[in-house]
């Protein structure tokens, strides 16, 4: 399992959605997060999501409660437990349909979610905090961290059809500057967090390559931990 985070704009779903496709291109039984949206699963696949994905969510809703009591988090830090059971249940759809020697490139999913919650409480993310958060999910076995400047954030969020996230669509220049860093910021402490749990990490800077060379660098990073490819 290998998941893709980072700040807002920096291309992490494009990159997840690429990065699974062209493993699969090589042999690789890959896909990414997104796809379990367009596949439809029968009864006993999605009770079994459904149950598997529990237990994580329970703990990080006693997470999510301990931080509110500690006033290092908003009440309405609740609301987004939501997406975290989502995330969860689509990593063991995806993870069943991929099977044993398969990769499931998930974007968003844990270690996003951790993310969005302080940068939207707009509180520092502490190195402690987030190790025990990531103690309490489903773990991964590869953590991709795409880091940008806010500027080239912006650039990429502009280019899009779509424009700016709903969420941030009110904010001021000075606002969504000070909005893009703390996820950057939130973004390195998390990844540091996945390398003191003995998590393989890469971390790519956006701001110096193009979207093919992050795809390539993600690739070598990738490939030399993957089982050779069935060719039958």
């Amino acid at each position: 399992m290998v998941e893709v985070f980072g700040v807002a704009g920096a291309g992490k779903s494009t990159l997840a959605q690429n990065l699974a496709g062209r493993l699969a291109a090589l042999g690789h039984a890959a896909a990414d997060s997104r796809s379990t949206r367009r596949t439809s699963y029968g009864l006993a696949e999605r009770v079994a999501a459904f149950v598997g994905a529990a237990p994580e969510c329970l703990r990080a809703a006693i997470f999510v409660v301990g931080r509110i009591l500690r006033a290092d988090l908003p009440p309405s830090a609740l609301s987004r437990l939501g997406p975290a059971f989502q995330h969860s249940r689509q990593l063991r759809l995806l993870v069943r349909a991929q099977g044993a020697n398969g990769v499931a490139v998930q974007e968003p999913g844990w270690l996003m979610d951790l993310l969005t919650q302080y940068v939207h409480a707009r509180q520092p993310l502490g190195l402690d905090v987030a190790r025990r958060y990531l103690a309490r999910g489903p773990g991964c076995d590869a953590a991709i961290v795409l880091r940008a400047s806010p500027e080239v954030s912006l650039r990429h969020m502009r280019s899009r059809k779509r424009g700016l996230p709903q969420s941030v669509r009110a904010f001021g220049e000075t606002e969504l500057d000070a909005f893009l860093r703390r996820g950057d910021a939130a973004a390195a402490t998390v990844a540091a967090a996945c390398r003191a749990a003995g998590t393989t990490t890469l971390e790519i800077d956006v701001d110096a390559l193009d979207a093919k060379a992050v795809l390539e660098s993600c690739l070598g990073f990738l490939l030399p931990l993957l089982p050779e490819p069935s060719r039958s």
